[in-house]
């Protein structure tokens, strides 16, 4: 289930309420016709209430199973210095300037308990950012890591404001942020990104990127020497 079917659910019900409370009131049954209009603004409020969640998550996309997010590919521009090329499926791509040794990207993540989770809710994740590591630490105090956004701004943080109630909406739902773990950046190495209930994965597709995870240095790309004309 998802939350504008339930919304939309919650309006029908209360405009049967409401239906059911003009008829009651047409044949002088006031006491039941109040009883249906009240029942009617319940489900009405708790329709809005869902149709307002559904808003503030529509930038989030349902998991069903171990799924393919992008593919990432990088590419060297100098000393600990990279492009990283997001391709989705559409296909739609990204491209950001990294620093560091290593990348690392997470998504955030609902994953409901309890109630929720009997009505057949889906988690829910939204790719969040990228960010660049340096293996030692004096490169890291040297330089400041790069991080990049891999999403739009929300209008309204519907993802904070759950971990700021989680004292409250705990039986509900957790908001969490899946994090992959750290691989190595090098040239022309092609990863796969991909979600699941659990959280996010990355995994090498290429022999650069095998080699690179596997520990083995690349070689700096040689200078191309062009004969006179």
């Amino acid at each position: 289930m998802t939350f504008p079917v339930l919304a939309a659910f919650l309006l029908v019900v209360a405009m049967a309420f409401f239906v059911a409370a003009s008829r009651a009131i047409f044949w002088d049954s006031y006491g039941k016709g109040v009883l249906d209009i009240l029942i009617g603004i319940i489900f009405l409020a708790a329709g809005l209430g869902a149709g307002f969640i559904a808003f503030t998550l529509h930038g989030y996309q349902r998991v069903s199973g171990d799924e393919h997010v992008t593919q990432v590919q990088f590419v060297r521009k100098g000393d600990k210095t990279y492009t990283a090329m997001f391709t989705y499926p559409g296909p739609r791509i990204q491209v950001f300037d990294m620093k560091g040794d290593e990348w690392q990207v997470g998504a955030r993540m609902f994953k409901w308990n309890g109630p929720s989770n009997l009505l057949g809710f889906s988690t829910l994740y939204r790719m969040d950012q990228i960010t660049g590591r340096y293996a030692k630490p004096e490169d890291a105090k040297a330089a400041a890591p790069t991080a990049q956004a891999l999403s739009m701004p929300e209008r309204i943080d519907t993802w904070q404001l759950a971990r700021d109630a989680k004292e409250w909406l705990g039986q509900w739902v957790d908001a969490t942020e899946g994090m992959g773990a750290a691989l190595p950046m090098a040239d022309n190495a092609l990863y796969e990104v991909r979600v699941s209930s659990t959280g996010v994965s990355a995994r090498p597709l290429n022999d650069a990127a095998k080699k690179a995870v596997a520990g083995v240095k690349q070689p700096d790309a040689a200078p191309v020497v062009r004969s006179p004309l």
